[in-house]
């Protein structure tokens, strides 16, 4: 009898302690086929269904719907609210699944098993779909980008998409979306198909293990037992969970071996270089362009050149310039380098060689690009050895944002065609010469400092807005600009010219690229300002036919006076 009533006291406190759980859960069918749904109901005491952490079902399930209902009693004065969250769960895999328990107040459901039978899907030639992918290498180094190429194939319609892009679950990379979707029509044994692809390049950041999730598409298609069925119509749909292949990848560390400075693996690499120029003089100022070319590499591994200094030679590097392309499963990067040379002295000058240390990932060796040594005969000019000794422009503390408050600026004659300039000034000259350059490769800094500031960040780096110039500001330099063309002063218009080109297209850093996309007579207009500013004779100089010709160029100018540009709309009225 004893033992009657403690079993009866045990079986209502493990009633009364699952009536007074926060909540409770239940399924209305646990076998099923992938592509199927089923109902999850929640059955919470407190009304706010947004308290319920859903994140777990995540995982394995997709939440296709939602709805709840909520009834409240009154018994004996006591107010009790329950609500039954309904949850509409589509499994994202065949096996035996389970639904995790949730989390209320402290109060957890029970956990429910659900098996699901694998769903026999077409090809996508017989008129299903079909998710692939594929790696450009298998057995990276580290630091060196891989891509990941997802292809998804369509032989009919699909509806409600939910894509998940690839992910890293294990080791240290970074990944990153690269270039735009594309897709295209392809013909495979007779039948039409939709192939719509997507890449990402993953670059390894430490040896040993790295782990890549696949991609995961879910989507409605038509059921095949019913063809003539429509994507408005529930009925007709069928649910489908497609993944993508996932990698295991074992990352190599960087060879002992390796002697270079700077790593760089990739599948090739050469380096190149143009002089822009048919004779050299001293005192005229010519451009090197070098080119770096690789394969298998990613622009971020190719920082700029470190040039050794040349005795009787003044150089200026401008920032690289960077061009990315992918070509199938391969990656290039271009970077171009700008350097303006300055001889200082008659004679033979020589530009020593270049070694790029690099490690060839194909046959597993160190490599080296090289630039050969060039020795060129500079010609007498203009300026005498005394005119050329200056001090080095780079030591001196210039402000390029404000030319007017400069005190080599502000200290300039006045020049008129009436009134030449004097030969003694000549050395004043070249220094106002080298001062303009140094504004020139200060504004392309501070350009190229606003281009990587515009950049797509990095999956965790927080970039701060890029600032747009006002019209006030715009004006304000359009004003030097034009006082300077008024009064015949090169060395003020061609700094503020600059400027002002720049405050415009803040991706500018060289006048000459501005010259290239202009009509001739500009073209011609500018190569007699910098024929003017880089020349030790004094020559007189008109400004107004350049500026009527800037004014002439609508684009530039109204940019300026307006101050402000307006888009084009992305769909067409």
């Amino acid at each position: 009898m004893v033992i009657l009533r403690v079993l009866w006291v045990c079986i209502l406190l493990s009633l009364s302690g699952q009536t007074l759980a926060s909540i409770s859960s239940q399924v209305d069918r646990n076998v099923l086929e992938q592509g199927e749904s089923f109902l999850l109901v929640l059955n919470m005491r407190q009304g706010d269904t947004s308290s319920v952490d859903l994140a777990p079902l995540e995982k394995d399930f997709e939440i296709l719907g939602r709805s709840h209902k909520t009834t409240t009693n009154i018994l004996n004065g006591d107010i009790q609210t329950h609500t039954r969250l309904i949850l509409t769960l589509s499994p994202k895999r065949a096996g035996t699944l389970t639904v995790p328990p949730l989390t209320l107040n402290g109060d957890q459901t029970e956990p429910h098993e659900i098996v699901v039978s694998p769903l026999q899907l077409k090809s996508a030639v017989d008129g299903g779909v079909e998710l692939l992918s594929r790696l450009s290498d298998e057995h990276p180094m580290v630091q060196q980008p891989i891509i990941y190429q997802l292809n998804l194939v369509l032989g009919q319609r699909i509806g409600n998409a939910v894509f998940q892009e690839p992910k890293i679950t294990a080791g240290s990379a970074s990944i990153k979306p690269l270039g735009e979707q594309r897709q295209h029509r392809q013909v495979i044994n007779g039948n039409e198909v939709l192939v719509v692809e997507q890449a990402w390049l993953i670059t390894p950041q430490q040896s040993g293990k790295l782990e890549i999730e696949s991609a995961k598409l879910g989507a409605d298609i038509i059921r095949a037992t019913n063809p003539y069925g429509r994507f408005s119509d529930p009925r007709s749909l069928q649910r489908i969970h497609l993944a993508a292949d996932s990698y295991s990848l074992d990352v190599k560390p960087i060879p002992a071996g390796f002697t270079g400075q700077q790593w760089l693996p990739a599948k090739s690499l050469s380096i190149k270089d143009e002089l822009k120029s048919a004779e050299f003089k001293a005192g005229e100022p010519f451009t090197r362009i070098i080119t770096v070319e690789a394969t298998g590499i990613s622009e971020e591994q190719l920082s700029a050149l470190v040039l050794p200094d040349l005795p009787g030679v003044k150089q200026y590097a401008a920032k690289p310039v960077y061009q990315v392309q992918q070509q199938g499963s391969e990656i290039g990067v271009r970077m171009t380098q700008e350097v303006t040379l300055i001889p200082t002295r008659a004679g033979s000058v020589t530009l020593p060689e270049i070694r790029l240390p690099w490690w060839n990932v194909t046959a597993d060796v160190q490599d080296e690009a090289l630039l050969e040594a060039k020795t060129l005969e500079v010609l007498p000019g203009a300026v005498t050895s005394d005119a050329m000794s200056v001090p080095d422009p780079v030591q001196q503390a210039v402000d390029t944002t404000r030319p007017e408050t400069s005190p080599s600026l502000s200290a300039l004659p006045e020049q008129t065609n009436a009134t030449p300039v004097p030969a003694k000034l000549t050395t004043h000259w070249l220094l106002i010469m080298l001062v303009s350059l140094l504004a020139g490769a200060g504004l392309g800094v501070l350009a190229t400092l606003l281009i990587l500031r515009n950049r797509k960040p990095v999956v965790g780096q927080t970039i701060a807005p890029v600032t747009e110039p006002s019209a006030a500001q715009k004006r304000e330099v359009w004003k030097r600009f034009e006082s300077a063309c008024r009064s015949n002063q090169p060395q003020p218009a061609r700094v503020a010219l600059l400027q002002w080109l720049q405050l415009n297209n803040p991706a500018l850093i060289h006048l000459n690229q501005y010259q290239s996309e202009v009509d001739a007579p500009l073209k011609q207009a500018i190569d007699e300002l910098n024929r003017v500013c880089f020349t030790e004779v004094s020559e007189q100089w008109g400004g107004v036919s350049l500026l009527t010709l800037i004014k002439a160029d609508s684009k530039q100018y109204k940019a300026s006076t307006e101050g402000k540009r307006e888009l084009s709309p992305l769909i067409p009225a």
